[in-house]
């Protein structure tokens, strides 16, 4: 298995054209995620494996080649899962381009790994005519602000710098977050009680995620900051998509009391760490 050179990263997108559902694949390829791709043979490769953030690996290609496979399982578990350990994240999620690669990896998997489990998530996209805008209004001593330069400079609001954490780890840069993403949050008292933002760009295409910090839930706040990413990602041209558990209430009840449309259920691996 070896490293794919960055300035061929385009020659490595039909590998990657059956995850329409994990955009992070196109985000890592056009270079505003962070990212390594692997292949077979950089010559003329017939199977891949991107790692995303350290921790979201995508395996795609020929399922049938027995040398890339066991490569692949070799590098998941000695060389993923202990930098995305060390790295702090608290899992490692896999996902395996068709069942071929689905039985190939849990095989190789379970005998290096031996704690892997199967996900289930789901994915949402928004049709500009379907959104539903979140009208509810804030209470008083709550705001809504967009995600810019200014916010994260402002070194008097709590939580500054946890959201800023979220910005550099899906993104190469702060300018790239800046000038393909965005991101609204709610302050409260000084504090950024809430935030969402696009994590993955590909195209016309924003994935969002969002986070509400520990005792502000319910309060209506996680609808309002993703209402306003998707009015304005809508205003920009873009396409909202939206992934979550399939347990995630919360997350689910969010995207469609605005209006997304579930497009698929899919399976993953995660390495709890």
């Amino acid at each position: 298995m070896q490293i794919f050179p960055k300035e061929r990263y385009k020659e490595m997108v039909p590998f990657f054209a059956r995850f329409p559902h994990q955009i992070i694949s196109k985000s890592v390829l056009a270079g505003y995620t962070k990212g390594t791709v692997y292949a077979d043979k950089v010559s003329t490769p017939t199977a891949s494996l991107l790692n995303g953030l350290g921790f979201e690996i995508l395996v795609a290609g020929d399922a049938g080649n027995r040398s890339f496979s066991e490569e692949a399982a070799d590098y998941i578990a000695n060389q993923a899962v202990p930098a995305a350990k060390e790295a702090g994240a608290p899992l490692l999620t896999v996902y395996p381009e068709t069942y071929q690669w689905v039985h190939t990896l849990q095989k190789r998997l379970d005998e290096r790994v031996g704690y892997i489990s199967k996900k289930s998530k789901q994915f949402y996209a928004l049709k500009a005519h379907q959104f539903k805008k979140y009208h509810k209004a804030l209470p008083e001593y709550a705001s809504l602000r967009a995600i810019d330069a200014d916010l994260l400079k402002d070194e008097t609001l709590l939580n500054r710098d946890h959201l800023q954490k979220w910005i550099e780890t899906s993104w190469t840069s702060m300018d790239a977050f800046f000038q393909k993403g965005l991101g609204y949050c709610v302050i409260e008292d000084g504090t950024i009680a809430h935030w969402c933002l696009a994590i993955f760009a590909a195209g016309a295409k924003l994935e969002f995620a969002l986070m509400t910090v520990d005792g502000y839930q319910g309060k209506g706040y996680a609808k309002a900051g993703a209402s306003a990413c998707m009015e304005q990602a809508i205003a920009d041209g873009k396409v909202p998509l939206w992934n979550c558990n399939k347990e995630n209430a919360a997350s689910i009840a969010v995207a469609e009391a605005l209006g997304f449309e579930k497009r698929r259920d899919y399976e993953l691996f995660e390495i709890k760490l």
